[in-house]
C-alpha cells in the first residue's frame, strides 16, 4: 500500500501545484515522494480483496483532484465530469469497503500460481502508472492538467479491471470490473471532448 500511497500524493501534488501555478516546485516535492515508492503494494492473498483494497486510494486520488478542481474552475462542462466522478467514486467506495469485508472470508493463497500472476501484471501497471505520472507534461492551464490526469487516471483503473477479469471466479468482482471498463471509457470521451473545445479556442 506505501507505493500506491505514494503514487495517490504524487499525483495529487502534481495538480494542487498546477491549480495554484507553482509547477517550479514539483519536482522539489516529487524527489521527497519517490524514496518511498518502490515500498510494495497490497497483498492480503486473495485476487478480489487485492484489486478492491488498491482501487480504493486510486479512486480517493481522482476524489481529491476533483474536489479541488471544482473549488478552482470556471469550465462548466469539466466540472460537472468532476462532480459526477466525485459522486460515483465516493459511492463506489464506500461499497469495496463494505464487499472487502465480506470477501475477507474467502480462501487466501500467496502461493498459487494465479495469485503471483496477478501481482507480476500488477507491478507492471505500478511502474507504468509512475511513469506516466512523472512524464506527465503539465501545462499551468487547470482544465487541460485536469484533463489530462483524469485520463491517465481512467486508463489505469481501466488496466487494473482488465487484468481481475482474466482471473476471478466471483461475479461481484467481474461485475465491478466491466461497470469499471464501460464507465471509465464514457468519462475519458467526455473529457477528450471537452479537451478538444479547449485546445480549439
Amino acid at each position: 500500500m506505501k507505493k500506491l500511497a505514494a503514487i495517490v500524493l504524487l499525483s495529487s501534488i502534481l495538480f494542487a501545484e498546477s491549480a495554484h501555478h507553482n509547477v517550479e516546485q514539483i519536482n522539489t516535492n516529487s524527489q521527497e515522494i519517490s524514496d518511498s515508492i518502490n515500498q510494495g503494494i497490497s497483498m492480503s492473498c486473495n485476487i478480489n480483496i487485492d484489486f478492491l483494497t488498491d482501487m480504493i486510494p486510486l479512486y480517493q486520488n481522482s476524489l481529491d483532484i476533483a474536489t479541488l478542481y471544482l473549488d478552482e474552475s470556471n469550465n462548466e462542462a469539466l466540472k460537472d465530469i468532476a462532480q459526477q466522478i466525485i459522486d460515483l467514486q465516493s459511492d463506489e467506495i464506500e461499497f469495496f469497503q463494505e464487499l472487502i469485508k465480506e470477501l475477507d472470508k474467502e480462501k487466501k493463497d500467496c502461493d498459487s500460481a494465479t495469485y503471483k500472476e496477478v501481482q507480476e501484471k500488477k507491478q507492471i501497471i505500478i511502474n507504468d502508472i509512475i511513469k506516466e505520472i512523472y512524464n506527465l507534461k503539465l501545462t499551468n492551464n487547470m482544465d487541460l492538467d485536469f484533463a489530462q490526469i483524469m485520463i491517465s487516471n481512467s486508463k489505469n483503473f481501466i488496466k487494473s479491471a482488465e487484468i481481475i477479469l482474466d482471473y476471478t471466479n466471483n461475479d461481484k468482482i467481474k461485475e465491478i470490473a466491466k461497470n469499471i471498463i464501460q464507465t471509465q471509457n464514457d468519462t475519458m470521451d467526455q473529457i477528450q471532448k471537452e479537451m478538444n473545445n479547449i485546445k480549439s479556442k
